[in-house]
Order: C-alpha cells, then structure tokens, then sequence
C-alpha cells in the first residue's frame, strides 16, 4: 500500500466517466464534461488511469457511480490500489451549481491493518457548471491529523480554474475538451508548517470526464496520468 505522504497527494478531485461520438456539438455547461448521470448510474464504472512518463509509478483505479435524481444527486468515488485495496472514499454532492465534497476518508496503514481517517472539509466546491468561464474559481480544502506519534496535521488547498477549450485523442476517438488549471497547496504542520506548491494540469473530454492530468509536485517527483480504459464494475470484480 502507498505510503501517507503518496495519499497526500492523491487528495484528488473526481474523476468521471462516458463514451460520445466526437461530433457532438460543444453542449453550453460544464457539466456535460465532467459527468455522465446515465453512464454512472447503477453499479457505475471502473478507469483505469496509466501513468505517461514513469513505468515505475503504479496505475490508478477508481470506482465512480452516480446516484438521485433531479433534486438530490450524489457522485461516489472509490480509489483501490492494485492489489484491490480501499485507498480513498469520496463522495460529492450534485446540484444545478456543480460539485461539492461531503465526504473525503482516506487509507492510513497501521501496523498489521488500516485505519480510514475522516478529513475535515472547510472548504467544499469542487467543480463548478455553467458556460465554461476563466474569470471564477472553483475551491476546496480539506485537512486532516495522521494517527502517529507526532500527530502530523496535513491542510491540502485546491483552486480549479478554467483555461480553454481544445480537443482529446482517445482510444483513436476524438472529443471537444476542456482544460483546467488548479493551484495546490499541501501544508504539514508538527512544531512548524511545512508548505509546498504547485499547478497541476487537467483535461476533461466530453462524455468521458478527467482523461489527463499533470501533476509537478517538484522538480524530481512529477505524477502524469492519463485514461486507458473503462471498465464494468462486475469486469472488476472479477478480476479483483
């Protein structure tokens, strides 16, 4: 299993599914982009993420499933990591506005088993719909006190800008895209704060939600992730 300061960084913000012909025109919200309600309803689906640049960095699973109805929806996330382990639970809930977290737990190792630790949300817009539009920002923060004898506390901030509109190559099917900015910051605190920044890189295609994303945490530890594939959720556990 990752190491806590792996987790750190994988505090991320959903990544959501659907397959549409490329010559669906450029629909006016956001949303069409980040979700698909039908593709995710039910059981919901499995990606698979690969990383783009290092083999040596493991692949990304994530469960996404839609639930509700016009007036109450919710999205739910589940991160596992290769051998079929709970990493991170999300949940968000969704409204004609966009995106809001309601629930973030993540896998902490202990010993011979793993503790789930509840983070605390102060923050909570994770994705906003509407027009694409650069002029507004779409913010969260969550943090959170690792169970060790130091009882670090961890405070990760995100800012999730719109950048412009372009086009995605997938499985040889080209979709309209929209492409994402988000400012991070991930403060530790023990007797001091520790901060370190960076802009990650995002794209979300029509239909198919996030199919890239680049995250230069420094100069020698840079995560690039991109979508390989979608799967049925029975596919998955199956084979889990």
């Amino acid at each position: 299993m990752r190491n806590i300061p792996f987790t750190h960084i994988l505090i991320l913000a959903a990544v959501i599914s659907s397959c549409r012909n490329a010559s669906t025109p450029m629909p006016t919200s956001t949303r069409m982009f980040y979700f698909d309600a039908l593709l995710l309803g039910g059981t919901g689906k499995v990606y698979i993420y690969e990383p783009v640049a290092d083999p040596l960095h493991p692949i990304e699973i994530w469960h996404n499933r839609f639930t509700g109805g016009y007036r109450e929806s919710t999205l739910y996330h589940t991160l596992y990591s290769e051998d079929g382990k709970v990493l991170q639970d999300v949940a968000e809930s969704i409204d004609k506005k966009g995106a809001t977290l309601t629930k973030l737990e993540l896998a902490y190792p202990s010993g011979d088993s793993t503790r789930f630790l509840d983070a605390k949300i102060d923050q909570a817009t994770m994705f906003l719909f509407g027009p694409p539009d650069t002029s507004i920002v779409a913010k969260y923060q969550v943090e959170y006190r690792e169970p060790s004898d130091d009882s670090v506390r961890v405070i990760l901030t995100r800012a999730r800008r719109f950048v412009n509109e372009e086009e995605y190559v997938y499985q040889d099917k080209t979709y309209p895209a929209l492409r994402y900015v988000v400012d991070e910051t991930l403060e530790t605190e023990t007797e001091g704060f520790t901060e370190s920044t960076w802009q990650t890189t995002e794209i979300y295609a029509l239909g198919l939600g996030l199919v890239y994303y680049k995250k230069p945490i420094n100069d020698q530890f840079v995560l690039e992730y991109r979508l390989k594939d979608i799967r049925d959720y029975s596919e998955f556990l199956s084979k889990k």
